[in-house]
């Protein structure tokens, strides 16, 4: 009884230092084995056969075990037929339905001179490929998430629901128009709730480059006009639910190479005096980005018919007459040419007689 007592003390005595130690001052230290954080964000989009899968896990705490938190994402996923209940967590964890392990992007090191990177969330991607014979007609595809570390799993993510035989129609009409600013594409708006993505593509449809991040609402779509640059558009329809995007077929693509016929705006505020044996000329330039310079018109008379006077266009926004004749009044007037060729319309008229020659 003796020898019990003691060992009951010394157990009571090791236990209330441990919860003494518990209580000391500083900071706690994290569990050597974390539960695997939650994924905040889980969206799926889905294009023809292609799924894909974007996930996001919370930034780290900035402590030397914010690494260890997970070493991989599960992927689940379950068909059943659209009219059947939706599968329970317990039946979409089986082990069966495990359709790929992700792992989470691999950090540079850096060196010991930086300083450490601020923590940031983790977006990790993965792409279903469903099978050619996989029936799709009232099917319905199930997904969730779950990041773990070693045997430890953290919280199951949302179940995503993903129809299958379920695709926006073709967007109708679509066209490209162009002015000296923007190249627009138009089309028909679809049914409600539609909305838009757009491609930029080769004239067969093919490498396509995503011109709108995230689908747009407006049946229309602008980007800043490039001359004699060929290119093609191709448009989609999607719909978007709960987490879950489906983007339908492209339209057909649709091609224009835009040709510069606009003219430039005209130059402004052209004054012109008379100076010893000519006449000088100065304006306001064209507020044209392309202006390749100036022609300078004139006439003889107040009244006359302006005719060029420069065989080019000059750079400059003044320019000297020393052509002009002793004491004959002229009309004088100045246009913009841009780059590909087009006249803007007159400037200002201004009427000076040159100087009488000196006696």
């Amino acid at each position: 009884m003796i020898v019990a007592r003691v060992r009951h003390a010394a157990a009571a005595g090791f236990i209330l230092a441990s919860m003494a130690g518990c209580g000391h001052k500083g900071d706690p230290v994290p569990p050597d084995h974390p539960t695997p954080p939650a994924v905040s964000a889980f969206a799926i989009e889905r294009t023809g056969a292609e799924v894909t899968l974007r996930m996001v896990l919370p930034a780290p705490q900035p402590d030397e075990r914010s690494s260890r938190l997970y070493d991989r994402v599960e992927v689940y996923a379950l068909t059943k037929r659209e009219k059947d209940p939706a599968p329970t967590p317990v039946e979409l964890l089986a082990s069966a339905h495990q359709v790929a392990t992700v792992s989470p992007p691999v950090k540079e090191k850096t060196s010991a001179d930086e300083p450490p990177a601020e923590p940031a969330d983790v977006t990790i991607s993965f792409k279903d490929t469903l099978a050619a014979d996989t029936p799709v007609a009232a099917m319905v595809r199930y997904y969730a998430v779950q990041a773990a570390r070693g045997k430890r799993r953290g919280p199951l993510s949302l179940v995503l629901r993903v129809p299958l035989d379920s695709t926006p129609a073709v967007p109708p009409d679509v066209a490209a128009t162009y002015d000296e600013r923007v190249l627009k594409l138009s089309w028909s708006a679809g049914q409600a709730g539609d909305r838009f993505l757009v491609d930029e593509t080769d004239a067969a449809g093919a490498s396509p480059t995503l011109l709108t991040p995230a689908p747009i609402e407006a049946a229309s779509f602008e980007t800043p006009v490039e001359f004699g640059r060929p290119r093609c558009f191709v448009v989609h329809a999607v719909q978007s639910h709960a987490g879950v995007t489906i983007v339908g077929r492209p339209a057909a693509p649709v091609c224009v190479t835009p040709v510069d016929r606009f003219p430039p705006a005209a130059p402004a505020d052209l004054v012109a005096v008379a100076a010893e044996a000519a006449i000088d000329l100065s304006w306001t330039a064209s507020t044209a980005t392309d202006v390749a310079g100036y022609l300078v018109l004139r006439a003889e008379g107040a009244n006359g018919t302006l005719q060029p006077l420069t065989p080019k266009p000059v750079e400059a926004t003044a320019y000297q007459d020393a052509t002009a004749r002793s004491g004959v009044t002229y009309l004088y007037a100045v246009k913009a040419v841009d780059r590909a060729g087009n006249d803007s319309a007159i400037s200002n008229r201004y009427t000076v007689t040159a100087r009488s020659d000196k006696r």
